[in-house]
């Protein structure tokens, strides 16, 4: 059982099936902000596995003493993205062009994407003027959809989710990455819960994903991949 970081929605289930084709285990995923995954883990819900997007909501769940510190590992680099399908956009300034009357972003207090995607507007001297346009979703994927059927104009997302072998639009206007000196850098953390220490799967499949066949599931997603 895996508790997954939204922007794994489209990685992850690539990434179960090679595992149970190598090893015969299934992986058995549940996606959501990892803030709030981090919260059921801390209230018993009977995960492995967490895979966050925000190495912050590891640590604390070590000190909690409900993540095995010994099991910790950075597995990928996030990247943010400014994605639509219709508006062509050549720089995030250009959020404030009357073509752009939405964006969707994640919810910045239990979403890292969201978090670094205010982070950006900030850095970029944008957050306070584009206020009226922002539309807060509770995590990427429902920033996402809000874009992909046309309740928004743009989204900043996550790469993973607008890459690899199925692309959110062929046809999209603006895919752009957002500088990386515009946010904290989004490193990706993955731990074993401690219920779970006793099973040797857990600590199996995050070896994996620290191996070359994993690292070259998560790089065809768009994500970076730690040194």
């Amino acid at each position: 059982m895996v508790a997954s970081a939204s922007d794994m929605v489209k990685a992850l289930p690539e990434l179960a099936k090679d595992f149970q084709g190598r090893t015969g285990v299934e992986v058995v995923p549940s996606f959501g902000p990892s803030g709030a995954l981090a919260q059921q883990i801390a209230n018993g819900a009977p995960y492995d596995v967490f895979l966050s997007a925000d190495r912050r909501f590891v640590t604390q769940l070590v000190e909690d003493k409900l993540i095995d510190p010994s099991s910790r590992i950075v597995y990928a680099i996030g990247q943010l993205v400014l994605y639509s399908p219709k508006v062509r956009i050549g720089e995030l300034g250009e959020l404030r062009s009357p073509e752009v009357r939405r964006f969707s972003l994640a919810n910045p207090q239990l979403a890292p994407y969201g978090r670094a995607a205010k982070q950006a507007l900030q850095r970029a001297g944008l957050w306070n003027e584009l206020q009226s346009k922002i539309v807060v979703a509770e995590n990427i994927r429902q920033a996402l959809e809000m874009v992909e059927s046309g309740n928004v104009d743009a989204t900043l997302t996550a790469l993973s989710l607008v890459s690899g072998p199925s692309p959110a639009s062929v046809n999209h206007q603006t895919l752009l990455n957002v500088p990386s000196d515009l946010f904290d850098q989004i490193q990706q953390e993955a731990g074993v819960v401690s219920r779970a220490n006793s099973n040797p799967n857990a600590r199996a499949f995050l070896d994996y994903l620290a191996n070359a066949n994993g690292r070259a599931i998560l790089q065809r997603y768009g994500f970076g991949i730690p040194k």
